[in-house]
């Protein structure tokens, strides 16, 4: 599996983009952007990324990138 790239830009004042603890795949670093910045990740580890804004969490602002060919459990 080659390792995905994920941007997340900065377009909004406001917003970042972190890392959901425990909605990791095994041996995935997590990882947290600052307010308004940009961000490059790679998703080396095969499986579901759960990613969440956290100024806006409450308002369910939240999303799963899949790398690889990992499918949901079921």
């Amino acid at each position: 599996m080659k390792p995905g790239k994920v941007k997340f830009p900065a377009t909004k004042k406001g917003y970042d983009a972190a890392t959901i603890k425990d909605v990791l795949p095994e041996g995935a670093a997590p990882f947290r952007r600052r307010l308004n910045q940009e961000v490059d990740i790679t998703c080396i580890e095969e499986g579901f990324y759960g990613i969440i804004c956290t100024p806006h969490d409450d308002m369910g602002m939240v999303m799963v990138v899949r790398s690889g060919d990992d499918h949901f459990p079921g």
